[in-house]
């Protein structure tokens, strides 16, 4: 009878063990990725000679098999399996190397069926019911814990030599293991690519994946990937939804960011006064860049009652605390003497190089034009050529005008037309006057361009009507030397 029992109790304890181990999937989501143009860029051919569709199956898990009406082998690509479908395929069966297997049936999910060239993303996710949910043993909060410790460590290079390889390995291990905040920063680095192959659709999925468990920096990440689209389909609503459970939980960062919705109206109704209020909130507690809008608020007196002295402190604050634009802020006016600054260009150019050093593209074009005219420090044409040019990559209009001038004049580099006309078009387009007249100067004179008269005064009229006098005097002469 001993015996028995004991050959009972383990088959109960492999029985328990089974059903542990027995990990299910579930679908988070299915749709069509209009943007994706995988299938017809790297397209198969069915038998009937029509482009296959693709879906693309994000799972941490390993696929081993699929069955349906499939065109050649799977593909594991990243973070991703992709599998080429016939046109019209409603449904697939997925086997994978340590989850149950899952069929997915497309019409439940808004998708009658899949057409020729078209991609899909499919997501899953581990099926949280109620056995899994009180029989997940291999949750070890203590180990880990302490895997997240030892992965902090190897990612700082604190202790020990920096390994983000290792640290990123201790992250999976302690995500593994349940910790959420692990999961995050496992999230982060395949977001960067520090320590492990790039992949923003991973980088979404377990930050998604955290902020479910309730970790707020992963709200606040994941927040940002719906705001901006990245890894993930674009979702301004939900982007203010996480933001808004981040800023409530204490995250300084979505505290801003979720501001920035109310103030923006983004996935809300425009609020001012509740932007106001959640910068203020952030302020409160020292971060940066509250400290710097809601400063800025302060100043101008926008959504609350201008207070220059206080606005300015808080400004102040916030660059001495390195927030990118609260120095370029302060730089800008005290470099033009301008809002109520006094001029000092000393204290200016020292604020801008800050900025700049952090690459804030505003104070990268200041610091070129500072460098070419000797403003703030001495005048060092080679390195206003520089950051002109850098600024105008960053899409810049004064560094676009700049690197055109310095081009066309051949200042801190030789001359080029062609270049000089491609910066000057550029800051053209984005309206900056000084660029739309020298444009219609190049089309007047043939400079990197063939010579059109009809073009240069389409760009002198524009100057005209935003008031250039010049540009008025050049359309005014030009007219009277041709008619058409």
């Amino acid at each position: 009878m001993n015996n028995l029992c004991k050959y009972f109790s383990i088959i109960a304890f492999l029985g328990n063990s089974l059903i542990v181990s027995s990990q299910e999937y579930t679908v988070k989501n299915f749709a069509k990725a209009d943007n994706d143009q995988s299938a017809v860029t790297n397209k198969r051919i069915d038998l009937s000679g029509q482009i296959c569709a693709i879906v693309k199956v994000l799972a941490a898990d390993s696929i081993v098999k699929v069955d349906g009406n499939i065109i050649g082998d799977i593909q594991r690509k990243g973070s991703y399996t992709w599998i080429y479908l016939t046109d019209g395929t409603n449904r697939i069966d997925l086997h994978f190397n340590k989850h149950l297997s899952l069929s997915v049936s497309f019409p439940d999910y808004g998708i009658n069926k899949v057409e020729s060239q078209k991609t899909y993303i499919l997501r899953l996710s581990e099926k949280a019911d109620a056995l899994h949910s009180t029989g997940k043993m291999a949750n070890d909060p203590v180990l880990a814990k302490s895997k997240l410790e030892e992965g902090k460590k190897y990612f700082d290079g604190k202790g020990v030599e920096k390994d983000l390889k290792k640290a990123a390995q201790l992250f999976q291990e302690a995500s593994d293991l349940g910790n959420a905040h692990a999961t995050y920063l496992l999230g982060y680095c395949y977001e960067y690519g520090l320590g492990i192959d790039k992949s923003l659709e991973q980088a979404s999925f377990l930050y998604e994946k955290a902020a479910n468990e309730g970790n707020s920096p992963a709200m606040n990440s994941i927040g940002t990937c719906y705001q901006y689209g990245t890894g993930i389909q674009k979702n301004i609503s939900k982007a203010f939804e996480w933001f808004s459970k981040a800023a409530e939980k204490g995250s300084l960062q979505a505290m801003c960011n979720l501001a920035n919705c109310y103030e923006n109206g983004l996935g809300v109704n425009k609020d001012i006064t509740k932007a106001v209020e959640w910068y203020a909130k952030a302020a409160a507690k020292e971060s940066p860049r509250g400290l710097f809008n809601y400063g800025w608020k302060l100043y101008y007196g926008k959504g609350i009652g201008k207070d220059t002295k206080q606005g300015r402190m808080l400004i102040e604050k916030a660059a001495e605390k390195g927030d990118a634009n609260a120095q370029d802020f302060l730089g800008e006016n005290l470099l033009k003497g301008e809002d109520g600054f006094e001029q000092d260009e000393n204290a200016g150019f020292q604020w801008i190089l800050k900025a700049a050093n952090q690459n804030q593209t505003n104070s990268i074009g200041l610091l070129g034009a500072c460098y070419l005219l000797g403003i703030g420090t001495e005048k060092d044409v080679q390195k206003g050529f520089y950051y002109s040019l850098k600024a105008a990559e960053g899409g810049n209009p004064p560094g676009q005008h700049n690197a055109a001038y310095c081009y066309y004049k051949g200042i801190g580099t030789n001359h080029n037309f062609i270049e000089a006309f491609k910066w000057c078009e550029k800051a053209a387009y984005n309206n900056w006057i000084e660029s739309i007249k020298m444009l219609g100067l190049f089309y007047e004179d043939g400079v990197g361009v063939e010579r059109n008269m009809r073009q240069a005064i389409i760009w002198y009229q524009k100057g005209a009507d935003m008031g250039d006098d010049d540009c008025k005097r050049r359309i005014k002469n030009l007219k009277m030397q041709y008619s058409w």
